[in-house]
């Protein structure tokens, strides 16, 4: 067998994460078992894509119905907003998300445990690189609160999400979003 000799505490911890995985990987058997669509199990990406997109858009439909109710159009959602039916409704729709999305994991040949491994590994990539964004960084690269040139000019860069960078206008006359490809096309240097 080879290897060092796990302690007795070792062992029963390790025990204990393989009795909290496994309810998992049962279920997700239980999936593969279940599914029924031309072309299960020989690699058809076509079904399980375009059914993951279309549960991911029912999701998005709890939100637009909310939003239609407000009249105002607002987009921000809080969960202790939501009343306990709407709120199971979510969780019912995040359900089909997530049986849509072992499908497709399936049919990749792939495991939950090699895409958690392989996203996971991506992103630290990114982070090694600095291009993770920064409300995920936590290291001292983040130009959030600095003054940057964006495209010649200066700007106060406000706040960085995954698709997106706000920047203050530096003669504080407003403020404007743009992607961070865009941002990163016109970005020269920061100022100190």
């Amino acid at each position: 067998m080879g290897g060092r000799v796990l302690s007795e505490q070792e062992e029963a911890f390790e025990q204990l994460v393989q009795a909290a995985e496994q309810p998992i990987r049962d279920w997700f058997d239980w999936v593969a078992r279940t599914a029924d669509y031309h072309g299960h199990g020989k690699g058809e990406l076509t079904y399980p894509t375009l059914s993951l997109s279309a549960e991911v858009g029912e999701v998005n439909g709890l939100l637009v119905k909310f939003m239609r109710r407000t009249k105002g159009g607002r987009v921000e959602l809080n969960v202790s907003e939501l009343s306990e039916a709407v709120r199971l409704k979510f969780a019912g729709e995040a359900y089909d998300v997530l049986h849509c999305l072992a499908f497709l994991i399936q049919e990749l040949g792939l495991t939950l445990e090699d895409v958690i491994k392989i996203g996971k590994e991506k992103l630290e990539a990114r982070i090694e690189r600095g291009s993770q964004t920064a409300s995920h960084r936590l290291d001292e690269k983040s130009l959030v609160g600095k003054t940057v040139v964006y495209c010649g000019l200066p700007y106060q860069m406000l706040s960085e999400s995954i698709d997106s960078i706000e920047l203050g206008i530096a003669s504080g006359r407003g403020v404007m979003t743009v992607s961070r490809a865009e941002f990163y096309r016109g970005f020269e240097e920061t100022e100190q």
